[in-house]
């Protein structure tokens, strides 16, 4: 008995300090740097001093921040402390360190600045570019891209014929990443200029040349471009239009998806529009996709079938899907019965 009720008030004590309210100490900006000070502290202290500093440091905590960039084991944490303190002090440390750093510590360094925009580091961050170390150069062409600044993409231009390999889809990277910083300031002339060169490049990486096709095509709202890309014989650019149209008008854009499902003549490319369609809600696509639910290839008509139930409401869509439900093709069959489903569901 005695037992019981010792066991008891344990009970009740455990879940009173439970329901106590949790209490932090967290360090104040002045303990954090004398932490960034301290020869006695562990590299992982640093760390989560620069860690916390990051949410809350000010231009107090700069110099000691700075400090430790020449040290390889400290140079990313503080840079991450640094990145985020709104205090034209970062800046000044930053790009003093361009010119006193090297390897990796550079690198990161100059990301960095990149991840800043720092307009006034654009000189020293397009010099990077011809350094020896190729994380360096790499680190500077994508850092380059986040600098809004007419020198940064001129450095970059500059630097492309010299390139080859991995460095040169980072200064296509870094150019790429320009005209996506104009076209999210609203000024899609240049950005449509920008993305049109980096298409030119003929041995640019597949992802930039598609990126940058989908980049013209929103920046300059541009259907004609997209229409022509839908009948590319270039299966990258197809899709790279097909997935760009879901991002625009369907008021605008879903014409010019039927118009290019009308002449496809590739199932798999008929599908992906059909697709887009569907994802679309295009209506005016109705009787199109009832044409290719009874008579087309049978991944197209089970596509025309998916898209024709998520397109149209029970009215229009139910009596075509009940026309096909004695197809001869299980799988026409089996997709009929999945779309009907639904209807089938609100009905009772």
């Amino acid at each position: 008995m005695h037992v019981n009720h010792t066991m008891k008030s344990m009970a009740i004590a455990a879940i009173a300090v439970l329901a106590l309210p949790i209490i932090t100490f967290a360090a104040s900006e002045d303990e954090l740097i004398e932490v960034l000070k301290s020869s006695d502290a562990t590299i992982k202290a640093k760390c989560d001093a620069c860690r916390e500093l990051a949410t809350f440091g000010t231009a107090k905590a700069v110099p000691h921040l700075a400090a430790l960039l020449s040290d390889p084991r400290m140079t990313h944490m503080a840079c991450y402390g640094l990145e985020p303190i709104q205090d034209p002090s970062v800046d000044v440390a930053l790009r003093n360190a361009l010119t006193t750093l090297k390897g990796r510590s550079l690198a990161c360094v100059a990301g960095a600045v990149g991840v800043r925009g720092d307009v006034e580091a654009a000189e020293a961050m397009v010099a990077l570019l011809e350094n020896e170390d190729p994380t360096v150069v790499h680190a500077a062409a994508r850092a380059l891209g986040n600098i809004p600044s007419r020198t940064a993409v001129r450095g970059l231009f500059a630097a492309l014929p010299n390139t080859t390999g991995r460095t040169r889809t980072a200064v296509c990277e870094g150019i790429f990443k320009s005209a996506e910083g104009l076209q999210r300031r609203d000024m899609s002339r240049p950005a449509v200029m920008l993305y049109t060169r980096l298409s030119e490049i003929e041995d640019a990486p597949h992802f930039i040349k598609t990126g940058a096709l989908r980049g013209r095509i929103l920046a300059g709202n541009d259907i004609e471009l997209l229409a022509a890309s839908l009948r590319a014989d270039d299966y990258l650019s197809f899709a790279a239009a097909v997935r760009t149209s879901l991002e625009m008008s369907s008021d605008e854009i879903v014409p010019t998806l039927i118009d290019g499902l009308k002449t496809e003549s590739n199932a798999d490319r008929r599908v992906m529009l059909i697709s887009a369609l569907a994802q679309h809600k295009a209506t005016s696509a109705q009787s199109l996709l009832a044409d290719l639910a009874r008579e087309a290839p049978r991944e197209v008509r089970v596509a025309a079938i998916q898209a024709f139930a998520q397109i149209g409401d029970a009215q229009t869509a139910v009596p075509l899907l009940k026309s096909l439900q004695e197809d001869k093709d299980p799988n026409i069959v089996r997709a009929v019965n999945t779309s009907l489903s639904p209807f089938e569901t609100k009905a009772e």
